[in-house]
């Protein structure tokens, strides 16, 4: 606080001292509050802390430091300003990643602002659950705010501007200790792969994110990510993979693959690296169980946070006969903590996803456009056999109608084909009932996958298979969230009971393989609620690996069980039932590995970079290796596994962003990709990125301007009666002799005159209104309803049903009631929240551009296209 030498013979000395003290209390706010907010986040997160705190305290200093100096150089009001909103937004992002925590037992990546509020709408139960049960963490980080509020009405420091000398102070403390601590890192802590320096550097990716708070901080993690988000590095023209020195292999499964050819080839420094190094990894041979399953059936299962700890001979006999009959792999580990993309997508291509790219810009959004030859969907049509894909949940999510497609698959979802109710969540017996007639008494050979959701979190009564099936646990001995967890699972429990019995009257049980695995771990119970769930099964947990073991099933009919004891993770799945199918594929093409091959190294990976082995582990948040029983060769090996399994991930990110698959086979995918077009929008999320994708593209809903759709602007009549005439394919229409009763514009006279011809649009009490005028949900069924009549689309429905409906809501037209459950019956427009009486309201709930885009997408792509 700086006071002139008049105002200072005005003070006592006890004044003046205060005024400094509060002079460098200010000088030291930033600095002392990201400390104790990287305190309070680690101690909530890690329970305790490491020498490697040292990294998060120096880098918030030198952080705080750069802060304090923003808010010191300008006049005092603005000063107080950013004092005061620079705290809010460090509060406001620990509050958010320590929420995001709570619930998903990880840390949000930066790539994760793209969800936005969608990352909320769309997790409403488990929001409000988290904000709950973090809620005294929560107060804890709120402190600051509320003491520098209070503290600031109180005493009103001074926040004026400092001099030169004083506002440098902070600027060169800043500066010295960001770039110090690095340097430091770099010239003593850098030897070895697992160096402080080289984790560092790496754990600017998404599944790294863990590690990068634990041993730096959130604050420098969040930099580091937005670093390597925004300046990612080039995969187009360039690899970061080295050129490794050209050696043919000979023995491989299939021999198709000519690496010295395709080295030639290439046409860039990318594909040339990317080529040479594939040819250097060690191929795994044939066995004596390739083939086994040639010419069977397969049906594969990803299901939704599945742990085998709930597996029961008296609750779950049959899911305990698929885990303990076939292959029974004893050291299996799901690799992913969260994020059902990136599991499913590790799980279905037997390659790693890009860790720097989000839910929003998923790798599986991005392999759209790439050859996928491998994906069991292409592998089994490639054979002629029938390829179906499966989800209980809208299609769009994580754009699925795309990339399940691209796999090969006939892809049909809650609201795309497959009659289910969508419920929080949807029933698996309920998909499988609607699904498993189709393939099974085909005659046919198939492949069926299956991504299931009743096992979704949160869980307790809240979750609707948890409150279906909650009889069957209410008794017990374990909290409402365990049993909530046990009897959402229940549901699978009896869809696989289903699928068994349909297979087996079909006849065609004895020749079908199922493979399960889970997509990640349960995140949505907390660490003493995983340890009583393994408790009850008689399990502890210990460590990381502990909570990461898992199950992947895979059930052989008719064969005594194998037991395998090597290693192995969820990139391993696809090779080794593609050999076991007897499919052939190069296994250096893949980066997970046969587990059954007897001449490979085995290694269950985790997504941040941890794995584990004979004999060795590497714990990635700590940075250490451990050895059961160390030797200089130990160490050795552990370097080299070290340095392959960060390979693994490179490879997997280079072949994706190469398209590799079709330079190696020179095909092309037909589907189209809809990241780069939907980019230019910035207000499309991932829930309506495909249904922009498909009316852009299609010249049926136009954009408001070049980088925004308009999702949030009020849908009006003429805009949904517009769309319409371009999804008939704007047919010709005499507007002179058509009588139209509204005030319309020329650009839309045409559009108009077409939906009074065919009766879509008539003067009548439900649209007595401007056309320009927001439309009201009731509206926008009943012109839904009469296009689908145009359309030659059944829009019949149960006429007790309607009468129903009627006792409830007697002042609706019998049209709009006819209508809306029609719409939605037909999961073209959906309930919100499982509220079924939500689009009977005709006075309220006037729609917006994403709701009708939404719709008018399912109209078109899952009856008008077919």
């Amino acid at each position: 606080m700086n006071y002139s030498d008049k105002e200072k013979t005005s003070l006592n000395d006890n004044e003046l001292y205060f005024a400094k003290v509060l002079k460098y209390i200010r000088l030291a706010w930033f600095p002392i509050l990201l400390c104790y907010l990287e305190f309070i986040l680690h101690i909530f997160a890690f329970k305790s802390f490491t020498l490697n705190i040292i990294w998060t305290v120096l880098f918030s200093i030198g952080l705080g430091a750069f802060f304090t100096f923003l808010t010191t150089v300008f006049p005092k009001t603005v000063n107080l300003i950013l004092t005061f909103l620079f705290t809010s937004v460090f509060t406001l992002i620990f509050l958010a990643e320590l929420i995001y925590f709570q619930i998903f037992q990880g840390f949000a990546h930066a790539s994760a602002i793209k969800m936005g509020g969608q990352a909320i709408t769309n997790f409403t139960g488990g929001l409000i659950e988290g904000i709950l049960s973090a809620i005294i963490w929560i107060i804890l980080l709120l402190i600051p705010i509320i003491a520098l509020t209070v503290f600031t009405i109180w005493r009103r420091p001074s926040f004026e501007r400092l001099s030169l000398k004083e506002y440098l102070i902070p600027l060169g403390t800043s500066v010295a200790l960001i770039a110090g601590t690095i340097g430091v890192m770099a010239l003593f802590f850098s030897n070895g792969p697992t160096s402080a320096y080289r984790t560092f550097l790496s754990s600017g990716n998404i599944n790294k994110t863990m590690v990068g708070v634990e041993n730096f901080g959130l604050n420098m993690t969040v930099i580091n990510e937005f670093r390597s988000y925004i300046f990612p590095d080039s995969t187009e023209n360039t690899s970061n993979l080295s050129n490794a020195e050209y050696d043919e292999k000979t023995t491989q499964i299939d021999s198709r693959v000519d690496f010295s050819a395709l080295y030639e080839k290439a046409d860039n420094e990318a594909l040339k690296n990317l080529t040479a190094e594939l040819s250097n990894i060690d191929p795994t041979s044939k066995h004596d169980y390739t083939g086994l399953c040639k010419d069977y059936n397969l049906v594969a299962i990803c299901a939704e946070a599945f742990c085998p700890e709930f597996i029961d001979p008296t609750l779950t006999p049959t899911l305990y006969k698929l885990a303990n009959s076939g292959f029974v792999f004893n050291n299996f580990y799901s690799t992913f903590p969260n994020t059902t993309t990136n599991g499913e997508y590790t799980f279905l291509m037997g390659l790693y996803p890009d860790l720097n790219m989000g839910k929003t810009d998923s790798s599986f959004g991005l392999s759209t456009t790439n050859y996928l030859p491998y994906c069991f969907g292409n592998a089994f049509k490639r054979e002629g056999a029938k390829a179906y894909a499966y989800h209980n949940y809208v299609a769009e999510f994580y754009y699925r109608n795309q990339t399940h497609p691209n796999m090969g698959y006939e892809f049909f979802a809650a609201n795309s084909g497959l009659d289910i109710e969508i419920t929080s969540p949807s029933s698996d017996l309920d998909m499988m009932v609607e699904s498993v007639s189709k393939y099974a008494y085909s005659g046919e050979r198939f492949v069926a996958y299956y991504m299931t959701y009743s096992g979704h979190y949160p869980y307790g009564k809240s979750n609707a298979m948890s409150a279906k099936n909650w009889d069957a646990v209410k008794d017990l001995n374990l909290s409402d969230t365990v049993k909530g967890y046990i009897a959402c699972n229940l549901e699978l429990e009896y869809a696989l009971t289903h699928l068994m019995e349909t297979l087996e009257d079909a006849g065609v049980a004895d020749k079908t393989m199922i493979v399960l695995t889970t997509d990640h771990f349960p995140y949505g119970l907390n660490d003493a609620q995983y340890a009583e769930l393994a408790a009850y099964a008689g399990r502890e947990i210990n460590d990381n690996f502990d909570k990461q073991k898992n199950s992947f099933i895979c059930y052989v009919p008719g064969i005594e069980p194998v037991q395998v004891d090597s290693y192995c993770s969820t990139i391993d799945i696809l090779p080794t039932v593609l050999n076991l199918l007897g499919i052939k594929y190069d296994s250096r093409l893949l980066m997970g590995q046969d587990v059954l091959a007897p001449d490979a190294e085995h290694v269950a990976i985790l997504a941040d970079g941890s794995f584990i082995t004979d004999g060795i582990s590497y714990i990635a948040s700590k940075m250490t290796f451990e050895y059961e029983s160390y030797t200089k060769a130990d160490e050795e090996r552990a370097n080299v596994l070290f340095e392959s399994v960060e390979r693994k991930f490179s490879i997997s990110k280079e072949i994706l962003h190469n398209d590799y698959y079709s330079f190696v086979f020179d095909t092309d995918s037909n589907s189209e990709a809809i990241d780069n077009f939907t980019a230019n929008y910035k207000d499309v999320g991932i829930m309506i990125q495909s249904a922009v994708y498909y009316l852009v593209k299609n010249d049926i809903m136009d954009p408001i301007s070049d980088d925004t759709f308009g999702i949030y602007k009020p849908a009006t009549i003429i805009e949904v009666i517009d769309s319409l005439y371009r999804i008939a394919g704007r047919p010709d229409i005499d507007v002179s002799v058509v009588d139209i009763p509204f005030n319309v514009d020329d650009e839309n006279k045409a559009a108009v005159a077409w939906a009074i011809a065919n009766g879509i649009l008539y003067k009548d009490k439900s649209i007595n209104v401007p056309l320009t005028e927001q439309i009201k949900v009731s509206q926008f069924a009943l012109l839904l309803k009469r296009a689908a009549d145009y359309f030659g689309i059944d829009t019949s429905v149960d006429p007790t049903l309607i009468e129903e409906v009627k006792k409830t809501y007697k002042h609706i037209d019998d049209e709009i009631i006819h209508a809306s459950i029609f719409c939605r019956n037909m999961n073209i427009i959906s309930s919100v929240y499982g509220n079924q009486n939500y689009i009977f309201n005709v006075t309220l709930n006037k729609l917006c551009r994403d709701f009708t885009a939404t719709s008018l997408y399912r109209m078109c792509s899952y009856y008008i296209m077919k």
